[in-house]
């Protein structure tokens, strides 16, 4: 639900239009997977950030700091190149094969 909100709203959507072409109903994602999602990006850019003005935090994070900043949290310093070989690694079954 998350990632719908976020992509209908990167695309300039509405709730109405997201919530008819992801399922949900839009008072839940007004009023629950919204605020949460709004606030919580918020946190992570260090700025408040709403459906309408995120794209734009998101731009500017981007341009600041070459997105360095947004994939090095939680990754204990690892940077991305961190986080890309640890998205390549295979789960050993998978390997074997």
């Amino acid at each position: 639900m998350e990632t719908a909100l976020l992509l209908g709203s990167w695309q300039r959507q509405t709730y109405e239009q997201i919530a008819e072409e992801s399922g949900y109903y839009v008072s839940y994602l007004k009023r629950d997977v919204g605020p949460k999602l709004w606030k919580l990006l918020g946190q992570a850019l260090g700025e408040a950030v709403s459906k309408t003005n995120f794209r734009g935090a998101l731009e500017h994070r981007w341009r600041e700091g070459r997105g360095g900043a947004l994939v090095q949290g939680g990754q204990g310093g690892q940077g991305r190149q961190g986080t890309r070989e640890k998205n390549n690694k295979q789960h050993p079954a998978k390997a074997a094969a």
